[in-house]
């Protein structure tokens, strides 16, 4: 079969197709399937693991910390200005 079109001849051969639904594909053993099944959810399973992580730290941190008011009376000494003590 000859094929023209925009001043080019093209000779059409069965062997030239693009599809390879003639070509003769190997079976997937288990062992290759699960393996590929273990590699795709390997990086999902480590971004979740990652995020969880951080999400109990953060908690944590807030749960160490002391409120803001009592953070900044603590910090500028006893409230009638002598040395603690007095």
């Amino acid at each position: 079969m000859i094929a023209r079109s925009a001043g080019f001849t093209t000779v059409y051969n069965e062997d030239m197709a693009m599809s390879d639904d003639h070509i003769e594909m190997t079976e997937t053993t288990r062992l290759q399937f699960v393996l590929a099944l273990l590699g795709g959810l390997f990086a999902p399973l480590i971004a979740i693991a990652l995020i969880v992580i951080y999400v109990i730290n953060i908690e944590t941190h807030h749960a160490n910390e002391v409120p803001a008011g009592q953070a900044t009376i603590a910090a500028s000494g006893p409230a009638h200005g002598g040395q603690p003590g007095e």
